[in-house]
């Protein structure tokens, strides 16, 4: 009966590579660990808002809103991912609802898109130029598909129909999420993502990296006005044309850029911390800022696969004047997930979702 031994060499080649099998593994559970903590998969926050809220019903993803403050009415960009993903695809809307109203009317769906083909709304922008008032819409030609193209309209609105008066196209629209429109052909917008084939910007989500961007287009042709930003989400122009301001969604922030409104040239000058995933940025009639977070975009992922599973909400207003932030609604998913939208109004707040078939509007 013979005898087996390791021989010495063997025996420390083995255990260095015991070694550097537990380092990989090892380093492998950070990454994905690093990955779920970046993406607010450990973040929770508690439904600590005391105020009634109702749902206004009949507006399912109601990605984005934008005031009329002047009249009351609000713009509601709404379409229906959740049909969507499911094989169904329903030609999104431009909704109106009247803030003034403190009970809950219905919705007034907007005639005028009805015709345009492979309509699917995300950011919207409101403009008021000597008495017209035009709304730009970015158009999605396939959803979560940027290589296929987008359109960007701009509407006059007429009562309770939009008037198409332009339509623009341009190589610079890679992967626009959201728009501010500073002329009746002029407009900043954010591309949130660089690679642009579908599921090809996974890695960018992921890691959270640095590689979107803003840009300006000036009636003709877009350029970059600002880069270097994780996932550029929502855009806003200050009323004076000084200010511009956008949400880095896998950045965490809310960064300020001072503009030259007569070069459009942009220049970064402060960041204010708006929890893990700020989406869409409203400007409020005093000047504020008012910013929904998504808190965890692992949990509004989630959320967008099973309709069931909450995802957490926080709105944030933030005073360019003072440079403060105060935290004004605080959700964990129980009366509205994946909050991408908040337009106060008086004593009320009108908040939208990207999945969900109804705006919730709350007293505050």
């Amino acid at each position: 009966k013979s005898k087996h031994s390791l021989l010495p060499g063997t025996k420390r080649m083995l255990k260095w590579s015991l070694i550097g099998f537990a380092l990989v593994v090892s380093l492998v559970v950070m990454g994905v660990g690093w990955v779920v903590s970046s993406l607010g998969g450990f973040e929770t926050v508690d439904t600590t808002y005391a105020g009634s809220c109702s749902r206004i019903v009949g507006m399912p993803g109601a990605e984005d809103i934008e005031p009329d403050y002047a009249t009351g009415f609000a713009y509601v960009s709404s379409y229906d991912r959740w049909a969507y993903a499911s094989g169904d695809d329903k030609p999104g809307t431009i909704f109106r609802i009247n803030m003034n109203d403190e009970g809950v009317s219905a919705p007034v769906r907007m005639r005028g898109t009805e015709d345009l083909s492979n309509f699917h709304p995300h950011g919207i922008s409101f403009y008021q130029d000597e008495g017209r008032k035009l709304l730009f819409v970015i158009s999605h030609r396939v959803p979560e598909a940027p290589i296929a193209g987008h359109d960007i309209y701009a509407f006059e609105i007429v009562d309770t129909s939009l008037v198409l008066v332009e339509r623009f196209e341009d190589s610079g629209f890679k992967s626009p999420n959201d728009l501010s429109a500073v002329g009746t052909r002029q407009f900043y917008f954010t591309n949130d993502r660089k690679a642009l084939e579908e599921g090809a910007a996974l890695p960018e989500v992921l890691l959270g990296l640095e590689v979107t961007d803003v840009s300006y287009f000036d009636g003709s042709t877009s350029s970059v006005v600002a880069e270097e930003i994780a996932f550029a989400n929502g855009v806003r122009v200050s009323a004076d044309g000084l200010s511009l301001y956008v949400t880095a969604f896998r950045g965490g922030v809310t960064d300020v850029y001072a503009r030259d409104p007569v070069s459009n040239n942009l220049e970064l000058v402060r960041a204010y911390e708006t929890a893990n995933g700020p989406d869409n940025i409203t400007l409020a009639s005093d000047g504020s800022l008012w910013i929904a977070s998504h808190v965890s975009a692992l949990a509004s992922t989630i959320h967008a696969g099973d309709p069931t599973a909450l995802a957490p909400v926080q709105i944030f207003r933030i005073d360019p004047i003072s440079q403060t932030i105060e935290t004004i609604y605080e959700d964990k998913g129980e009366l509205i997930s994946a909050a991408s939208v908040a337009v106060p109004f008086g004593d009320r707040l009108v908040i939208g979702s990207v999945y969900q078939d109804w705006v919730l509007t709350c007293a505050m």
